[in-house]
């Protein structure tokens, strides 16, 4: 058995929060919830098995709360606080610039 398993090739930075669950920035930018079962993070086909978007606004520093709740900063140094639920309409509020 392998003692340790690739789950993503293109990572800036990542934030574990419990054996399951990932937050990860990518190099573009975009920051990821990655989350496994058991530790298992990949499929069979290697593919995440769980990955969410949480934001794509090219962010430069990040701290997860929880897995509900990140605070951010964006390239122009904002200072954002985004929370669940995560997808297409992501919740975000600004806190200072």
């Amino acid at each position: 058995m392998q003692s340790r398993q690739p789950v993503d090739s293109n990572v800036n930075d990542i934030q574990p929060l419990d054996a399951d669950t990932i937050f990860v920035m990518g190099r573009d930018g975009n920051l990821w919830l990655e989350t496994s079962t058991n530790g298992n993070f990949v499929s069979g086909d290697q593919t995440i098995k769980t990955r969410t978007l949480i934001t794509t606004d090219d962010i430069g520093a990040s701290v997860a709360l929880n897995k509900e709740e990140v605070s951010c900063t964006d390239s122009g140094l904002n200072l954002w606080y985004a929370y669940s639920p995560w997808g297409p309409q992501i919740t975000q509020r600004w806190v200072r610039t």
